[in-house]
């Protein structure tokens, strides 16, 4: 699914309650349910006009689907750190993209999933994807950066400036999550025999620099 528009103006005068199934830029096939609707109008007018809002499509978009901005970020920095292109300056400064990213959305309210319109007769249920889904792009790099201590690096500097962001917004779930992703990242490079001693103990000193917020629930 690529977008969803106005669904409230798609449905107007209409009493019903509609919950999305989908977000944008999940993959759907013709047999793949997108919503359900509760309605005591027409449903069939309902469906039809549910057909107009939300756009199906065979390319993802960037407007409303922030997670493939993210994913696309993390697969050049993958391609990057292959054997075959063996760059690490790339991987870093999309790393460093993502950081920015990532401090955005820890600063901002997570928006409600539940929406009202109208005199409350219409309802709108959303699904979206979570602070902690948009983090793991930061694990996945890091399963193939464990013999690059620069990339490594630069991954836990990440995961600590997301989660001081998420603190200084009062966002303590988010900055438990970049916690315990910067953790599972500095545990999996300390796993690998790749690191000599002195990249070993710059990895653990930034491990003990990430807040005591990990074992706090999100």
């Amino acid at each position: 699914m690529q977008s969803v528009d106005n669904v409230p103006a798609a449905i107007e005068g209409r009493s019903f309650r509609v919950e999305l199934l989908v977000t944008p830029g999940d993959f759907v096939t013709p047999r793949h349910p997108v919503a359900r609707v509760w309605t005591g109008a027409d449903p069939d007018a309902c469906a039809k006009a549910l057909r107009r809002a939300i756009a199906v499509t065979s390319e993802r978009d960037l407007e409303q689907d922030v997670g493939y901005g993210v994913r696309q970020l993390a697969d050049i920095a993958v391609k990057a750190l292959s054997p075959s292109v063996n760059d690490p300056t790339t991987a870093t400064t999309c790393i460093g993209y993502l950081q920015g990213i990532l401090e955005l959305l820890a600063a901002q309210p997570e928006p409600s999933l539940v929406r009202r319109y109208g005199r409350e007769d219409v309802t709108l249920v959303l699904r979206r994807d979570t602070f902690p889904d948009y983090l793991e792009a930061l694990v996945q790099i890091s399963r193939y950066a464990t013999s690059d201590a620069r990339v490594v690096q630069a991954l836990l500097q990440a995961a600590l400036r997301v989660a001081q962001a998420a603190a200084e917004a009062d966002a303590g779930g988010k900055a438990a999550a970049a916690a315990r992703v910067g953790t599972r990242i500095a545990r999996r490079a300390l796993g690998s025999d790749r690191l000599d001693a002195e990249e070993r103990e710059a990895v653990e000193e930034m491990l003990h620099r990430l807040p005591a917020l990990a074992a706090t629930s999100p």
